[in-house]
């Protein structure tokens, strides 16, 4: 994307979506990240994988909407509070 849309661009941190932690593969490629990337580069909140997120984007909602209280929905909010805390240098 820098080099041929927005060579204004800058990285703001890595997410690991669609975790399914019940997988060895998935423990295995998350702790490759964080050592690959480093901690400070990666998010904290993990999204976990979720049929609440493909249903809501069937019907065109987002999955707050769809289904606040699924594992999805939470880990948006929680994700959404991280990136605040690290706007104001938390």
């Amino acid at each position: 994307v820098k080099q041929s849309i927005n060579p204004d661009i800058k990285f703001f941190r890595m997410l690991i979506n669609r975790v399914d932690k019940r997988t060895t593969v998935c423990q295995v490629l998350m702790k490759e990240i964080r050592q690959r990337f480093g901690h400070e580069q990666v998010f904290k909140t993990e999204v976990p994988i979720n049929t609440a997120v493909q249903q809501a984007e069937y019907a065109k909602e987002t999955v707050n909407r769809w289904d606040r209280h699924s594992s999805a929905a939470k880990a948006y909010r929680t994700l959404a509070k991280e990136v605040v805390s690290i706007l104001n240098g938390d």
